[in-house]
């Protein structure tokens, strides 16, 4: 069999990359007493064609218009990690539409660049440039809910969670994108939604002349726009609840 080799090495080598034009292979570490299969696999980035399994993106609205865009944070495709079907996949481009709650990801590798929509439901969380997004089922969404959250804090059974959307609005004869959010406060197994610092005053009941003379000390104005005292006052009921 040995003795075909030469002949078989254009035809195999030629197959394999008629079959992936989606990625740049190089035949240098090739060895044909090896499985060729299992070094094609290692070789030519295999392993992410599972997150590009999906539909095809079709643009049913203008996602940016004259000021405003519908994706959250910017309208550029942006680096970022995701978890699908419980594997990590890092540098991958992708977008997180707020208007249709819906992440998309650009296939760098073929020709053209094709944007996905994965199958949402298989994605664990995202991630970009450090706002990390969970996946919550109905089972364990705010006002039962399901769809992606921005995790602003996480501790134990504490945490901080976001919920971001975009609607069309008429400026003048131009639709624009505008944005709202929701943030809730999780308790153990209970969610509050926040508005103000009397939501954390419901959640936390027994800690409530604390939580008013720590805000009024602090300065701090609670509402669901101003993250950063968000924080300050939840990372202070944290210590209240391990000090106790």
């Amino acid at each position: 069999m040995k003795t075909y080799l030469p002949r078989l090495v254009p035809m195999i080598v030629m197959a394999f990359l008629m079959g992936s034009a989606h990625a740049q292979i190089s035949l240098e570490d090739l060895d044909l007493d090896q499985d060729v299969s299992a070094w094609h696999d290692d070789n030519s980035g295999a392993e992410l064609l599972e997150i590009y399994e999906g539909k095809i993106f079709q643009l049913n609205i203008n996602t940016v218009t004259r000021k405003t865009f519908s994706a959250f944070k910017s309208a550029q495709w942006i680096d970022g990690t995701v978890m699908f079907r419980d594997k990590i996949y890092n540098d991958i481009p992708m977008k997180y539409d707020l208007f249709s709650d819906q992440l998309t990801v650009l296939n760098v590798a073929g020709s053209p660049l094709q944007p996905i929509i994965p199958n949402q439901l298989d994605i664990s969380y995202f991630n970009l440039e450090g706002d990390l997004f969970q996946n919550r089922p109905t089972s364990d969404a705010p006002e039962n809910n399901a769809g992606f959250y921005h995790v602003l804090y996480a501790s134990n059974d504490l945490a901080l969670l976001a919920k971001y959307s975009k609607r069309q609005v008429v400026d003048g004869r131009q639709l624009e994108f505008v944005r709202s959010e929701k943030v809730f406060l999780k308790n153990k197994d209970q969610f509050f939604r926040v508005k103000n610092k009397g939501s954390f005053i419901m959640a936390f009941e027994a800690y409530k002349s604390e939580i008013k003379s720590f805000c009024s000390a602090n300065a701090l104005k609670i509402k669901p726009t101003n993250q950063a005292d968000l924080l300050t006052l939840i990372d202070y009921c944290r210590t209240l609840i391990d000090s106790k």
